[in-house]
């Protein structure tokens, strides 16, 4: 192996995008700002670990940072970007459930959460997130009936 090689890294994360009434579960992360230099909102979920299954991952995540149990519900899309020369993250993202979705209480890792409609999404997340909704056709899913 060459060093430019074993320098590059290649990580995996799992996020849920948790709609109630309407509206999607966003998190504020701590010390972490957008391009633009706004506060980072995202939706909850976190990096695979070895051994788990992106479900598993994202029901452990879902639980850590925002301490609701999620059941994923099926796949929403899978994007990739280069987030600098040597890190590459691929996201995986679920649309989810959850019996008791207003019991949120925050990990330290986020200083607040909202519940977003599309504006406020459109608003908050960064635009590579709200790219990769774009192009897989995720706002949809603030129309379909059975969303919640």
């Amino acid at each position: 192996m060459t060093e430019e090689y074993e320098r590059k890294r290649i990580y995996t994360a799992v996020k849920g995008v948790l709609i109630n009434d309407g509206k999607a579960l966003i998190v504020r992360r701590v010390g972490i700002k957008t391009p633009e230099g706004k506060d980072w909102w995202e939706f909850p979920g976190g990096t695979l670990e070895f051994g788990e299954t992106p479900e598993q991952t994202l029901v452990r995540e879902f639980r850590e940072e925002t301490g609701l149990d999620v059941l994923p519900d099926r796949l929403l899309y899978v994007w990739s970007a280069v987030v600098r020369e040597s890190y590459q993250i691929i996201i995986i993202s679920y649309l989810c459930r959850c019996e008791d979705a207003g019991r949120v209480v925050l990990s330290q890792e986020h200083s607040g959460y909202m519940w977003a409609d599309r504006d406020m999404l459109r608003e908050y997340l960064a635009e590579d997130i709200q790219n990769a909704l774009d192009a897989n056709g995720v706002w949809k899913i603030f129309t379909e009936e059975n969303a919640e």
